[in-house]
């Protein structure tokens, strides 16, 4: 769907908890740190006197293991023919109900932690952002929207496609899921916006409104597995990070309809721009400064999506009556936007000005983008692969030499093996940095030519370890 012509990946829709179960399972088979359920913050306090210390431990956190009957009374905003779903806080395996309550500490017990730092992740309705004091500016009326999954019996023929179905009774899209479900994302009118959550006759309203508006195909269903409904606004935080010590990302920073349905993607590029940053200053690779370019980063790239949001809600709303041209034109905007690869970064700490850089010696390797991936062909191996494969995410550096036509320029090849023996001096010097499993810098060369014109003993060691 979106993204195809700017990454290699496939789009496809995942279930939100099957996405947890599969990240809770990978944690703990790597010996991570224990996920506890059923815990809400109590008190979160910063001692202001050592926060610039990079070893100290400045936060104090107390967290309260709920006791049992609080968490059989959580829901959801979620409902089904049958009323309210409890909260799904427990991914279930081996037959077991992923609704079910589950506690992994005493029941009421209070527990004080020490902290370098913390990260809130906790959704539109933030504790943490709370606690900050941060503002949520943006619209101030929330968009109302109906999600069901259901096995329709419609006569529209593009259901088991990426459907967006403009009427001037209002948009549907519709997203196609397993089972022989879709999902539908109805917009609905002003006039349901203090609709009942909590009452489960209310997906017959939903299903009437989406009726209306594919008219005159027909629209019913057989089968409802999930339902909701909910109110979101097009907001950003105000800041998304206090002190360097407290950070903000996902939905406590940035909310939005889902119609450009880039909620999650851009919460998980928040998470890796923090990530890899938070990563290398706990390990000593990085000076704490350099965690101020996580707002300066990320924060733009919300707004961006907030602006991108508006203008689809502009069009797909009917408020304009759109013609097919600026449909298209908006969708060709969130095509480039959506896999995050054409995002770029302003000049910072980590990113190089044009003044301070040479541009035009790589024209295509524009400053503060991601690396493109191409398809290379491995010299040793003769196997090809995609560069972005050569990057995996485990605490490397990585240090590209692009050679040139290295088989047609004996000099070139020289000039090449010539960087090498000074990139061997380097690496000596880092050798005190490099991490058990993984070096801490890579080299990585490439050249321009065939696999059969050069032999790897032809390039420097270091090219080829």
């Amino acid at each position: 769907m979106m993204g195809l012509e700017v990454s290699r990946m496939n789009c496809f829709t995942l279930h939100l908890g099957n996405t947890e179960a599969i990240l809770i399972d990978a944690i703990q088979l790597q010996g991570g740190p224990r996920i506890e359920r059923g815990v809400v913050p109590v008190v979160m306090e910063l001692e202001e006197g050592i926060a610039d210390d990079p070893d100290a431990y400045p936060l104090k956190i107390q967290l309260r293991h709920q006791k049992l009957e609080h968490l059989t009374a959580w829901r959801t905003n979620a409902h089904s023919e049958r009323g309210g779903i409890d909260a799904a806080i427990h991914s279930g395996r081996d037959g077991e109900r992923d609704t079910e309550p589950v506690l992994t500490g005493e029941e009421g017990s209070l527990k004080t932690i020490r902290a370098k730092y913390v990260i809130g992740s906790d959704g539109a309705h933030s504790w943490v952002r709370c606690w900050l004091g941060f503002e949520m500016e943006g619209d101030s009326t929330n968009a109302v929207w109906g999600v069901v999954d259901a096995i329709l019996d419609s006569d529209f023929p593009d259901f088991r496609r990426h459907c967006i179905i403009l009427s001037q009774h209002g948009t549907i899209l519709s997203v196609p899921r397993e089972n022989g479900m879709t999902r539908l994302y109805v917009q609905l009118p002003d006039s349901m916006k203090d609709i009942c959550l909590t009452d489960a006759a209310q997906v017959v309203k939903i299903m009437a409104v989406a009726r209306r508006s594919l008219f005159p195909y027909t629209l019913e269903y057989s089968y409802c597995d999930w339902w909701t409904i909910y109110r979101v606004g097009r907001r950003v935080a105000n800041h998304f990070t206090y002190k360097q010590r407290v950070f903000l990302g996902g939905d406590a920073v940035h909310t939005h309809t889902p119609k450009g349905g880039q909620g999650m993607n851009v919460s998980m590029q928040d998470a890796y721009n923090l990530g890899w940053k938070l990563g290398g200053v706990l390990r000593g690779q990085l000076r704490p400064s350099v965690l101020a370019t996580y707002e300066s980063e990320r924060r733009p790239v919300a707004q961006d999506l907030i602006k991108l949001d508006t203008s689809m809600g502009r069009v797909l709303a009917g408020e304009t009556m759109s013609e097919t041209p600026e449909v298209l034109q908006v969708y060709e905007q969130l095509r480039n936007y959506g896999s995050g690869a054409n995002i770029c970064y302003s000049p910072n700490i980590l990113v190089a000005s044009p003044q301070q850089s040479q541009q035009h010696l790589a024209a295509h390797l524009r400053l503060g983008m991601r690396f493109p991936s191409h398809p290379v062909v491995n010299l040793a191996s003769a196997i090809t692969m995609e560069s972005q494969s050569l990057l995996p995410s485990n605490g490397s550096w990585r240090l590209w030499v692009f050679a040139g036509n290295v088989v047609a320029c004996p000099a070139q090849l020289k000039r090449v093996n010539s960087l090498g023996e000074k990139l061997c001096a380097l690496t000596a010097r880092l050798a005190a940095l490099q991490m058990l499993s993984t070096p801490f810098l890579e080299i990585l060369l490439l050249y321009k030519g065939r696999v059969e014109e050069m032999e790897v003993s032809d390039f420097h060691p270091i090219f080829t370890r």
